[in-house]
């Protein structure tokens, strides 16, 4: 049955919305709303939608086609089967915006007075968005004829042109229009990601309000700030429009390119939207902070705003948060609202002062602080439960849990902590008490029981007063006249004894400075700028600016979008609070309060400053600002790459500084362009922009430097010392040259007069053909040696005879026509130069294309491919594969890449559509890239290469197979309905027009590098075997890889059941050279093998002496596998022979025949004696027994290392070496005793140990020529028998064995460089009480673990503490003992509680000493692992034990045993100190939201009870007759 329209629209709206993943909620019993745009609403009645911003409604086809962008004929679909047919949707053609009211502007006289009247604004702010152009005022008639005055916001882009608009309604239409009965409506064909905006200054940063009238609100509060900014309005919370300005911005700023955007177009719309969810996601744009403060969102505060900026910070997008401050009681707020409430608490307040000045004398925050913590008062934010409200805004409380604590008198207790007891006059003098506290403290008395404030009469307030006064629900009451505070009153009331004004005695010598004493100040307070601090700070009018601290004093201020203040504007603005000839005391700022100004006792008394110190003292301290900036250039200077830079100068001169900064083809050459890319992939320029940020302009972008010359930049770095020479390099130019080449391509006149261009005259001969003779022309293409164009020409006269009238093709060529024939192209002197050093190929060997040439337009052996065989069109897209051979034609075609732009429905993991700027990039690549796939058809395709390389001391084999569809992969080029396999012929013949093209992410660099594929046949190039311990590539699945000699690219391989697949090209860039570092083999012969052929690609004389033969007969009679298993059993033999479990380098065969341990390295002297253990020890080493342990390890001479090893523990006999040994075992607790010996005995100042790909976590590197340091490792063998073939165990499985071998594995800090490392803090006594409770509560946990129990008792003498056994339980001494001793014996019983317990197997074994130095060394090492003082122990009694050689081995067998304790120890301390902080945290953090929560969770009902008792007792009192 067919599905009707009738039926269609008979389905539930609402349902059809939810299908369509419409988030709808309920307005009404037939309402809905869309979540996501609260102006779309569904009329479940009339089974309609009207979505009344955009002025668009309908039915339920209608809503598919909206929502979806779909035909009707798709929307019908979808209606009838719930899904989307497979055809592609529809793709929008949208068309430019019109602007339909021009002919209906009105004069803005209605507007103005809407602005101003119903919104608050004034007439400098319209007037300034009027003179921006992007207001105006007109009539608007609507489809039913209804015509009303609008107010017209208008969108106007970059080039001033204007592309949208949305209309404010000026009279309300409450019948008409939603909500207040304003209209709101955006203009039909607006740009969906503009909105009002406008520029102030050159913008630097944006700031985004919700709605026109909330921008302009924001401009009118903010309008003295706001410098360098684009304004926008977004109509509403939209993430597309924040992209789009941001795009634009980070374009002009010269981040990015710059582009023209056709917002016309769907695709563009969507790409826009996106760019800075894209940004974050797959760029490191924001990683550096650089542009936290760029977007700052000023929307609404709901929840809708709240989501809004949410939504940017899950993203990983920076953003300010700059909602309005919401007002008590009040559940949202807008900018608009907020300039409105502003005002009119300004003028209320303004009328009620009557421009009084407040004064308060005794009010002090200092005083007031203490107050509030000896009286056991609390800060609060709700005035509903307040006391007191303060001059500074700080409300205070002692309410709790809906009960009130102290009442008002409890303030008489702020006078006797400010001293003056005397002022508490409360019972003899009430009256006056009050005033004292109102006109003397400044505070307003709060009633929470009937929500009153209360003043005195006349009584001024601080803005910050009146504005939480004005927002909050409390009602105002003057209850008593007040009197001025001064001296004359205080006498009287008989609290003060001098005659003299209360203000003369509270003021500060404000005497001006000399200039020799502001000269000594500012070297004072040059010193005193690294102490600064900065905070937030907010305005009375919300606007949050950042605050400068010294010492808790605020000195300075700005708003917080702006960059922050230099060290020396800073000691400006310092010297500017000095007092001054003004006889100012304080300075008037807009925070809301006085700043006291500097005097002579300020400075002193509060900053630290000292008058009668020698100013050379604070001129030449190290913290001085001038001092820190001489040595952060001289930093700088050493740390500089001046041989980068002078490359990057003469690069300048080559070229220019614009070409060169901005990688730009300003010259619109092409050529010249190529050859800038090759150079600067040769150059580090990242010293020139280190260079230019320091000593030119630090904001300056890229552009802006074009207008300096190379000698400016030349001059400067003279001057600063960073360039000895001026480099003096040619400036480019284009040669002509002429070389014979094995190709032909110049295309005659005679033939030019016939056809357009040489794939014209192909087309022509292919259709001439039959199909008999295109076979025979096959067959003579494939002969050996074939395929250069004059082949195919000659082939094409033999096949058959084609004229182009009446003249067979050969005879329209030149009759001196051969394969030296001439071609004529363009290429730099540079690489001139480097061509004419290059010695000439053999002339029967065929020249695969390099660099320095331009492509060959050769199509190599594309005939092997038969699926490619068909008429040939050039420059139109893949015919499809048919199964009778055609032959295909070379074609000399350039290649060129042109798109349809047509839209794709599926795009690949890590692809997108290619951009104009990507594909205009692509075309000047197009060349290498036609020429390197003629030459992957030509030696890769079909084939598999096999690399011969050296794997340790083994024959490594790496095999890989090439075949047509790889090559699209390595491209990253996917053009549209073109399978991968014939991509690689497309672009072989020129082919290059496509319906669209997708590329990958990377397509930059590889397009840069994939003419240099043919260097993989290298037999310099260098394979990598193993890249799982590799983060890049681990995570993508490739675990081998091919690196070209010159190190600029590297084939990644993906390993696919054995077999090596080519995944990808990548550029190497220096992050990816320094994780590759080391890991590569050297490559000795490369063979193809194809079509049953083994062909000898390159060979490595230098490694090779025989040609490869041996290499080739392993290869042709596929013995690889054969001759590793021969070497491997080769290899077995001698490691059976000389197997060395234990790694002391005596093999297990002898250690068995002189009885001693094959599986301990110390041989268990116990058992055999020491001479007889070592016999053979000292025979191994008796040729190296002067050998450095450099050389040691270079012989991998195990042996040698361990006597030396033995002979170092005489070192540890002395208390001190042996303190520092442990204090290293402390820091490298990973590594066993043996191995922390080894490294010491290398490196014996090291501090701080990595491998080498730790260290690029900290920014730093491994300095060129630094050898890692090694340790000793076991290794894993499986056991086999003489036969070479495995044993296996009971289970049959293989039996396993284990050696040791010498592995370098680490690096020093010492060794590397880059990033400044963080400095170590001062561990000794720096632990605070919280630490120690920590470290006790921790080994109380272990000891609870083991089952150890813990008391304290009283003891007599040295005795600290003592384990036993018998009862397994520490005892610690109960008094006379420090934090510090207290953790450090807890530590040393424990490790006896774990090493010596009564069920050690080992403890009958333990001497006294043995067991007091494992654990006094425990305890020494973890104590020194967590900064315990370590100072006070000693091990002097070792000095006794240096005579004895058995003792001497035992100390080793100690230190194992102590490192392997202290190493565990610490783990699991660390573990429950992770646990217990966290625990910690958390209880810190959510402290007072608990309290909150319990308050809360109080019943409404006994809150309620409690006021109604307040208040019958209040009402009782009055009808008894009391005052209040």
């Amino acid at each position: 049955m067919v599905f009707t329209k009738a039926q269609a629209k008979s389905l539930a709206i609402l349902d059809v919305a939810r299908s369509l993943g419409m988030e709808m909620k309920r307005k009404s019993h037939r309402e809905y709303y869309w979540a996501e745009h609260d102006s779309f609403k569904i009329d479940t009645l009339k089974n309609t939608w009207h979505w009344y911003s955009r002025g668009t409604y309908g039915d339920t086809i209608s809503l598919v086609q909206e929502m979806r962008n779909v035909s009707y004929s798709t929307a019908m679909k979808f209606l009838e089967t719930g899904q989307f047919p497979e055809a592609k949707p529809m793709e929008e053609v949208r068309q430019p915006f019109r602007y339909t009211l021009a002919a209906y502007e009105q004069p803005f006289k209605e507007a103005r007075t809407y602005l101003k009247e119903t919104r608050g604004l004034s007439d400098e702010t319209i007037n300034f968005f009027l003179d921006k152009g992007v207001l105006a005022q007109a009539k608007r008639t609507d489809r039913e004829g209804f015509t009303e005055d609008v107010l017209v916001f208008k969108y106007l882009n970059r080039d001033k042109k204007l592309v949208g608009a949305s209309l404010q309604g000026l009279i309300p239409y409450p019948d008409r229009h939603e909500g207040k009965g304003y209209l709101k409506h955006t203009m039909y064909g607006s740009e969906g990601v503009a909105g009002l905006n406008i520029a102030i200054g050159t913008p630097k940063c944006l700031v985004m309000a919700e709605a026109p009238i909330d921008l302009m609100s924001y401009y009118e509060l903010h309008k003295d700030e706001l410098q360098d900014v684009r304004l926008v309005a977004m109509d509403g919370v939209k993430a597309g429009v924040v992209s789009r300005y941001a795009l634009e911005l980070f374009q002009e700023l010269g981040v990015i390119p710059e582009e023209t955007v056709d917002y016309t177009q769907v695709k563009n719309l969507t790409r826009v939207s996106t760019f800075l969810e894209n940004a974050a996601k797959v760029t490191d744009l924001f990683h550096n902070h650089n542009y936290d403060h760029l977007i700052t969102l000023a929307v609404d505060r709901d929840k809708a705003g709240e989501k809004f900026i949410t939504n940017f910070q899950k993203k990983n997008i920076p953003v300010v948060d700059a909602r309005p401050p919401k007002g008590n009681g009040q559940d949202k707020m807008d900018w608009n609202e907020y300039l409105q409430k502003s005002k009119a608490i300004e003028k209320q307040m303004t009328e009620e002062n009557n421009h009084r000045e407040f004064q308060a004398p005794f009010f002090n925050t200092g005083i007031l602080d203490k107050y509030v913590e000896e009286v056991a008062q609390r800060y609060t934010e709700d005035i509903e439960t307040a006391e007191y409200l303060f001059p500074d805004g700080r409300l205070v409380s002692s309410w709790n849990y809906g009960m009130r604590g102290d009442d008002h008198r409890a303030i008489r207790n702020y006078f006797d902590v400010m001293g003056r007891p005397e002022l508490d006059i409360l019972n003899d003098h009430p009256k006056d008490f009050w005033n004292l506290v109102h006109n003397g403290i400044g505070a307003v008395r709060l009633v929470p029981e009937t929500q009153t404030a209360l003043l005195l009469e006349g009584q001024a307030l601080t803005t910050i007063q009146r504005e939480i006064l004005q927002s909050s629900s409390l009602k105002t009451e003057v209850y008593q006249e007040g009197q001025a505070i001064t001296a004359t009153y205080l006498k009287r009331l008989g609290v003060s004894s001098e005659e003299k004004d209360i203000d003369e005695a509270n003021q500060k010598s404000l005497e001006p400075f000399s200039d020799a004493q502001k000269e000594h100040i500012r070297e004072f307070f040059k010193t005193r700028i690294s102490d600064v601090k900065t905070d937030y700070v907010y305005l009375p009018n919300g606007q949050e600016d950042i605050g400068y601290y010294l010492d808790g004093y605020l000195f300075a201020h700005h708003y917080a979008e702006l960059d922050m203040l230099s060290t020396e504007k800073q000691v400006d603005a310092l010297m500017s609070r000095l007092v001054s000839e003004d006889g100012q005391k304080v300075d008037h700022v807009a925070l809301g309060f006085d700043i006291e100004r500097i005097d002579q006792k300020f400075l002193e008394e509060n900053l630290g400053y000292n008058p009668d110190t020698p100013i050379e003292d604070y001129r030449y301290s190290e913290k001085n600002i001038d001092r820190v900036a001489e040595k952060e250039e001289q930093e700088f200077r050493t740390k500089f790459d001046r041989r980068s830079f002078a490359e990057t100068i003469g690069l300048m001169q080559k070229y220019s500084p614009e070409e060169v900064l901005n990688e730009s083809n300003s010259y619109h050459d092409d050529v010249r362009y190529q050859s800038l890319l090759i150079d600067l992939g040769k150059v580090n320029t990242d010293p020139m922009y280190r260079f230019i940020e320091r000593y030119i302009n630090h904001d300056i972008d890229r552009e802006a430097l074009s207008q300096f010359s190379v000698q400016d930049f030349i001059t400067i770095a003279q001057e600063k010392g960073l360039l000895n020479e001026e480099p003096s390099v040619k400036p480019w130019k284009a040669i002509t040259v002429t070389q014979p080449v094995n190709s032909y391509t110049v295309f005659t006149d005679k033939l030019s007069k016939e056809f357009d261009n040489v794939s014209d005259l192909y087309q022509f001969v292919n259709k001439k053909l039959k199909r008999s003779q295109r076979r025979e022309l096959t067959s003579l293409l494939s002969e050996s040696g074939r395929g250069t164009p004059l082949d195919t020409l000659m082939a094409i006269d033999s096949v058959a005879n084609v004229e182009v009238n009446g003249q067979g093709i050969l005879s329209l060529f030149p009759n001196d026509i051969n394969e030296e024939a001439t071609e004529i192209y363009l290429r730099s002197s540079a690489e001139i130069e480097e061509t004419a050093s290059m010695e000439p190929l053999p002339a029967e060997k065929e020249k695969a294309p390099d660099r320095s040439q331009e492509p060959s337009s050769n199509a190599g052996d594309s005939h092997r491919n038969p699926d490619s065989l068909g008429e040939l069109s050039p420059g139109a897209a893949s015919k499809p594969v048919v199964d009778e051979p055609q032959p295909d034609f070379p074609v000399i075609t350039h290649l060129n890449f042109t798109t349809k732009e047509e839209r794709m429905s599926t795009i690949k993991p890590g692809y997108h559509v290619i951009t104009n700027g990507e594909l205009s990039r692509l075309n000047k690549f197009a060349p290498g890239l036609q020429a390197t796939a003629q030459w992957y058809l030509r030696e890769l395709s079909g084939s598999t290469i096999s690399y011969l390389y050296q794997d340790g001391e083994t024959l490594g084999k790496l095999s890989v197979q090439f075949s047509d569809e790889n090559f699209a992969h390595l491209t990253g080029i996917s053009p549209k309905g073109v399978e991968m396999r014939q991509v690689v012929y497309d672009f072989a013949q020129g082919v290059g027009d496509y319906g669209n093209i997708q590329v990958s992410h990377a397509i930059k660099d590889k397009s840069m590098v994939l003419p240099l594929l043919p260097d993989i046949l290298s037999s310099q190039s260098f394979v990598f075997n193993d890249l799982s311990e590799v983060e890049k590539f681990n995570r993508i699945d490739l675990s081998q890889a091919i690196k070209t000699n010159d190190e600029d690219l590297l084939l990644a391989i993906r390993d696919v059941d054995g077999v090596g697949i080519p995944a990808s090209v990548m550029r190497m860039k220096e992050k990816l050279s320094v994780s590759l570092k080391g890991k590569e083999n050297i490559v000795l012969a490369v063979y193809r093998q194809r079509d049953g052929k083994l062909d000898q690609m390159s060979i490595n004389e230098e490694y090779v002496k025989d040609g490869g033969k041996r290499f080739e007969d392993i290869l042709k009679n596929d013995e690889f596998s054969r001759y590793q298993e021969d070497l491997y059993k080769e290899e077995t033999e001698q490691l059976s022979f000389k197997r060395d479990s234990d790694g002391d380098g005596i093999s297990d065969e002898e250690e068995l025949k002189h009885g001693t341990d094959p599986y301990d390295f110390r041989s268990t002297p116990s058992q055999h004696s020491v001479q007889e253990e070592t016999n053979l020890l000292e025979e191994a080493i008796e040729t190296s027994a002067t050998v450095a342990v450099s050389d040691l390890i270079k012989n991998k001479d195990i042996a040698g290392l361990n006597q030396h090893l033995k002979e170092g523990i005489k070192a540890y006999l002395n208390s001190d070496h042996y303190k520092e040994f442990l204090t290293k075992m402390s820091q490298f607790n990973q590594y066993s005793s043996r191995n922390l010996r080894l490294i010491l005995a290398q490196k014996p100042d090291a501090s701080y140990l990595a491998p080498y790909n730790t260290w690029r976590k900290f920014d730093r590197h491994v300095k060129r020529g630094e050898k890692a340091l090694s340790v000793i490792i076991p290794v894993t063998y499986v056991k086999k028998d003489q036969q070479g073939q495995p044993i296996l165990d009971k289970n049959g499985r293989p039996e396993t064995g284990m050696t040791f071998r010498l592995k370098p594995t680490t690096f020093d800090v010492s060794q590397t460089e880059g990033k400044e490392m963080p400095k170590a803090a001062e561990v000794k006594e720096q632990l605070t009480d919280l630490d120690y409770a920590n470290l006790y509560r921790v080994l109380m946990s272990i000891a609870k673990t083991n089952d150890v129990s813990v008391r304290f008792e009283e003891m007599t003498g040295e005795t600290k503490g003592y384990y036993s056994p018998a009862e397994h339980q520490i005892v610690l001494r109960s008094h006379d003992m420090n934090k510090s001793q207290l953790i450090k014996t807890f530590i040393h019983e424990t490790a006896h509680s774990e090493l010596h317990h009564s069920n050690n197997p080992q403890r009958e074994q333990l001497t006294r000493s043995n067991a007091e130095l494992q654990a006094e060394s425990v305890a020494y090492v973890v104590a020194s692992y967590y900064g315990i003082d370590t100072s006070d122990y000693s091990f002097d009694y070792l000095a006794g034990w240096s005579k004895d050689k058995e003792t001497l081995a035992d100390l080793e067998a100690q230190l194992d045993i102590v490192q392997q304790e202290a190493k565990s120890l610490m783990v699991r301390m660390d573990q429950e100190l992770e646990r217990l902080q966290l625990s910690q945290q958390k209880q810190t953090q959510h402290q007072f939201e608990n309290k909150l929560q319990k308050f809360k969770e109080k019943s409404s009902q006994e809150v309620k009870a409690h006021q109604e008792e307040q208040r019958a007792e209040v009402q009782s009192k009055k009808e008894r007759g009391i005052s209040k």
